[in-house]
């Protein structure tokens, strides 16, 4: 059997990367979000009406971040054409190719991703 007292006890000596009292700090702290996580959950749990107003709350701000997200590619969207409206004749079909070129990579990385 592996004894994960030894393990974390050799990790912690062996790296300089952790001292003993900030891993001990932060273990603490996680302990205490976790109570009060508890807490937290324990009281919406209890109130019908709280845990309500909370999910519409919940709904209306990440509808919100959802618009933020839209109106920010709009933006990038008129800027790119602004930025292509400036762009001089002679180099526009070469800067079309780079950009169109740019993006696709991004596409392609985020179609592997998902898939």
């Amino acid at each position: 059997m592996v004894d994960l007292e030894k393990i974390v006890g050799n990790v912690i000596k062996e790296s300089e990367m952790f001292s003993t009292s900030d891993l001990l700090m932060e273990s603490v702290r996680d302990l205490a979000k976790d109570e009060i996580k508890s807490y937290m959950r324990k009281k919406i749990e209890d109130d019908p009406k709280l845990q309500q107003e909370i999910k519409e709350a919940v709904s209306l701000y990440l509808d919100a971040k959802a618009k933020e997200a839209l109106a920010t590619m709009k933006l990038a969207k008129a800027g790119t054409k602004l930025g292509l409206n400036i762009v001089p004749k002679p180099l526009l079909e070469q800067f079309t190719k780079e950009f169109v070129a740019m993006f696709e990579d991004e596409i392609t990385d985020i179609m592997k991703k998902s898939l």
